[in-house]
């Protein structure tokens, strides 16, 4: 269930395409929620990603920390008009 939605034909594991040596592969697992190795030699489903799919979605870090100094200045604030 991902944001109370419920996903439909998801299987557990899907093989990542990239080789770990010559015996093993990674796979990534909806169970455990990560990448591991397995053999090649077991039958899992592909996910096709093409480049671009996935990106890094930036952090706004510094609208983040003008925000928390904002509120962590109107706290001193609050105490200092409280002590008067």
């Amino acid at each position: 269930m991902v944001d109370g939605v419920n996903l439909t034909g998801i299987q557990s594991y899907y093989w990542s395409g990239t080789e770990f040596d010559s015996d093993d592969a990674w796979f990534f697992g909806f169970v455990n929620g990560g990448p591991s190795r397995v053999t090649k030699v077991n039958s899992m489903s592909g996910w096709a990603v093409r480049s671009g799919d996935v990106a890094a979605v930036p952090v706004p870090e510094p609208g983040t920390l003008l925000l928390m100094a904002g509120g962590l200045g109107m706290l001193a604030f609050g105490r200092q008009a409280r002590r008067i």
